[in-house]
């Protein structure tokens, strides 16, 4: 699981492939969760006329070695796309065939789904994927602009992913950006043609982040009130949610910590600090603190 756009797809595709270099005459498919209720919907709707479709529609999905659907929480309320994905699920898994799902959140925190396909999809391995770091997406330009024929300085990438920290589709859609540009305007691959080239992305990856639109995503994630942020109460939720805000004014902002106590009802700096260092501590050993804070940077900064 992995926050939206944060190069699920890219990974799964990559498994699929070493799957198949692993088992050669190994029978994979690949869709997304959408993909995936369209046709099980498009079937379902042509049954009366034309009941192939749906035995087609089913050996499709039931006769393979390694199934990969991305963003299945996309299955949320759609009973009826659940119960033919059970069967699936019963199909293979038990049979040593392989699953592979992706979500943006927990399993067991998936809302809307039926408790026995909740249970078999706990059952399994649950990996976190995060956004990659500054030197991973430095190499990512790098290879997609190789890829492509573009030479990329390496002054010129690091700005790129400084600016760029999202996910690896919208790395790759800037190299693409970047060579047009320049191939068609005949210019070097510069600093400044670059930033000719990405004004438009950079200029929408700067939205400013202040201490209140802070303070009111974290308030909405964990369904409470604004004011809540700036309140005396110690109950256990808000008191956490209160922390993570001040951990995230301090990492998303260049405000100074008594600022920042401040905005928090008045605080003193050092309950800002204590707020900081307790998220930094946990958040190296709570894969759902992590899973938290990744979603609401990513809401925060767009």
């Amino acid at each position: 699981y992995g926050g939206v756009g944060l190069g699920k797809t890219h990974l799964m595709h990559a498994i699929g492939h070493e799957f198949r270099k692993l088992h050669p005459h190994a029978r994979v498919r690949c869709v997304s969760a959408q993909q995936y209720m369209q046709e099980f919907m498009e079937a379902v709707r042509q049954k009366a006329e034309q009941p192939e479709l749906m035995r087609q529609f089913e050996a499709k999905y039931q006769d393979l070695d390694l199934f990969l659907i991305d963003d299945i929480q996309s299955f949320g309320k759609r009973e009826g796309t659940q119960t033919n994905f059970f069967l699936v699920f019963e199909n293979m898994v038990p049979h040593g065939k392989q699953i592979v799902l992706t979500s943006d959140t927990y399993p067991k925190s998936l809302k809307d789904f039926q408790e026995r396909l909740l249970s078999r999809m706990t059952q399994g391995l649950t990996v976190e994927v995060e956004p990659p770091e500054l030197e991973m997406r430095v190499q990512i330009l790098h290879q997609k602009a190789k890829s492509i024929g573009l030479d990329l300085p390496e002054e010129v990438a690091e700005v790129i992913a400084e600016h760029l920290k999202s996910n690896v589709r919208e790395l790759e859609g800037a190299v693409q950006q970047i060579y047009a540009f320049t191939h068609f305007s005949k210019m070097p691959v510069t600093l400044e043609s670059v930033k000719l080239a990405l004004r438009d992305v950079f200029r929408q990856n700067s939205v400013p982040v202040t201490l209140e639109s802070i303070q009111q995503r974290v308030a909405e994630y964990y369904n409470l009130k604004q004011a809540d942020m700036t309140s005396k109460s110690r109950i256990a939720p808000v008191a956490k949610a209160r922390q993570i805000a001040m951990y995230l004014c301090k990492e998303l902002t260049q405000k100074s910590l008594p600022e920042i106590g401040k905005s928090f009802g008045g605080r003193d700096h050092a309950t800002v600090i204590h707020a900081h260092k307790k998220i930094t501590a946990e958040r190296t050993r709570d894969e759902a603190l992590r899973h938290d804070l990744n979603v609401l940077t990513q809401r925060i900064k767009n």
